[in-house]
């Protein structure tokens, strides 16, 4: 592949534990020559949050199957991308705290139940924000617009009342966007390059539209059949749409709530169990098409809610996402079509046989090797403890009494992050899980985020408090 592309670069990738992507970049000459394959490449561990100072080397290992070509460069500028595994440098063991290695043991778990496979589907939402250069170019063109638009005098010319840049533009109002179309849609040029490109890296596409907020969007690839390539797949979703974007003079944000006025940007996980040619979750007598495991797997998932949402919701800004009145879940339910419950079963029930359903907390702020494996990991713990979810909630929850939530037994989601830490730290399953050491990490790193979001002083407060 490198040879036949006349790839010159390839670009070594990995996550830490809160997500965010690290690379190198390695010539193509060592993959041909050099052994990088098999020897790897040594790297300091404590750089990127994953060891102390005082023992910090570690090795990483690519994984042959994740090489891709990128859709940019030429000539010497051609380039390659592939995930790498850390592992440590002593016994060429897996490093305990990589998040691939989480997603992995996550799919083990499942085989180890005596299952194929479980195929993972996330939707990942996400803005498009105007950059610096198509702001200044807006700019530059409402004022030649006004320019044109008066005459001599400096007044608006005669028949001529609208303000000439509202006559010059689109806008969609908050939450009003959802499959808004061209012209008012001003991304779909960008989301057509996007899948195609996401295509050509080997995600297939399921379909694309613009998503309820303001020049929000989302690109809905296919189910993929294990959790760590569920995962790869969503690592390469959100670097490669900053790649294309910056062509289109955008910038993506997938910040949870990035607007307060608007949607937040939600990752729902769809998932269905697979053992031979047999989906687990689906059973053609039920109403819902869900069998019995497959409500033990939901009975997991609300069992482990509030304790995994530390990860799946793992921000400060997350839990500002979790609210009533924007389609986000704050109450642990499971429904059929509805989208404020926790765990909705999307219909019809029945066409695609397989069982799936969507978990709808998370949101894109999260890791997602991490969030996926916390998921899969609580829901088999539901099955092995044959965990009972209850009957489906066919109202609104979010405009439920506290009476009748009692009734139903209906909890509710954490309201902050400091909440979610309190509930994940008591939890076994996420611990296990996360495995200790990054369990451990995790929860030191979330309180130092905590400790210095506490000392932060907002604009809300100082225009609400300066005067006071």
């Amino acid at each position: 592949m490198l040879v036949e592309n006349d790839v010159y670069w390839v670009q070594c990738q990995f996550v830490d534990i809160n997500g965010r992507l690290r690379s190198y970049t390695v010539p193509a000459t060592d993959f041909l020559e050099g052994g990088v394959w098999e020897a790897g490449m040594s790297f300091d561990g404590s750089s990127v949050g994953f060891r102390r100072a005082e023992d910090s080397d570690l090795l990483s290992r690519p994984d042959p199957t994740t090489l891709r070509i990128l859709p940019y460069g030429e000539g010497p500028h051609k380039m390659a991308r592939v995930f790498v595994d850390v592992q440590s440098p002593h016994d060429r063991r897996p490093f305990a705290m990589d998040p691939r290695h989480i997603a992995q043991l996550a799919d083990e778990r499942v085989v180890s139940m005596g299952y194929d496979r479980i195929w993972i589907q996330p939707e990942l939402e996400f803005y498009l924000l105007k950059s610096r250069d198509m702001l200044a170019r807006e700019e530059a063109m409402d004022r030649a617009i006004a320019h044109v638009s008066q005459d001599d005098s400096g007044a608006h010319a005669e028949g001529s009342s609208a303000d000439p840049k509202l006559l010059s533009d689109y806008s969609i109002r908050p939450k009003m966007g959802y499959f808004a179309a061209v012209p008012i849609d001003v991304t779909d040029a960008f989301r057509n390059e996007f899948s195609y490109q996401l295509a050509l890296m080997d995600i297939p596409i399921k379909y694309h539209h613009h998503e309820g907020g303001g020049n929000q969007v989302e690109i809905e690839f296919k189910h993929m059949p294990s959790v760590k390539q569920a995962a790869d797949a969503a690592v390469s979703y959100k670097f490669l749409s900053r790649i294309v974007a910056a062509r289109y003079s955008f910038v993506p944000t997938y910040m949870p709530k990035p607007l307060d006025h608007d949607a937040g940007n939600g990752m729902h996980i769809h998932q269905w169990i697979e053992s031979g040619k047999t989906a687990v979750f689906y059973d053609p007598r039920d109403e819902f098409g869900l069998s019995q495991t497959a409500r033990y797997y939901i009975g997991g998932v609300m069992d482990h809610a509030r304790a995994m949402a530390a990860v799946t919701n793992p921000t400060v800004n997350s839990y500002k996402r979790l609210v009533p009145e924007f389609e986000a879940p704050t109450y642990v339910a499971w429904s059929p079509r509805n989208r404020t419950a926790l765990i909705r079963i999307p219909s019809p029930f029945r066409r695609k046989m397989t069982g799936d359903f969507e978990v709808r907390h998370p949101d894109t702020s999260a890791n997602p090797y991490l969030a996926f494996a916390v998921v899969v990991t609580a829901g088999l713990d539901g099955i092995k403890r044959k965990i009972d979810p209850g009957d489906p909630i066919m109202e609104d929850v979010t405009r439920m009494s506290k009476r009748r939530m009692r009734e139903l037994n209906v909890g509710r989601l954490p309201a902050t992050l400091d909440e979610a830490i309190d509930a994940m730290e008591s939890d076994e399953v996420v611990k296990e899980a996360l495995g200790k050491e990054l369990f451990e990490a995790f929860i030191e790193q979330k309180g130092k985020e905590l400790l210095e979001y506490s000392t932060r002083v907002s604009s809300w407060e100082i225009e609400r408090y300066f005067d006071i």
